[in-house]
């Protein structure tokens, strides 16, 4: 005989964890950036001018490169 409560905490978590997904995460217009080392860029600190990054969204991913930097003040 199967447990109800087992399946429904099963769909919760994994309806949870596909809130988490980075795919689905990209498609809401989120995007993720890299170095061209592959390290992610998690600080404007990270980067200098001239830095080559890599933003992947959704559908691909753009290469840029950095012109100049700006540390927002508080």
């Amino acid at each position: 005989m199967p447990d109800h409560g087992v399946e429904q905490a099963l769909r919760l978590v994994a309806a949870r964890l596909a809130l988490l997904d980075p795919t689905n995460l990209l498609r809401r217009g989120w995007s993720i950036t890299h170095a061209a080392d592959g390290t992610l860029v998690r600080s404007v600190a990270d980067l200098s001018a001239g830095a080559e990054l890599i933003t992947r969204l959704a559908d691909g991913e753009i290469v840029s490169h950095v012109h100049h930097t700006e540390v927002e003040q508080p």
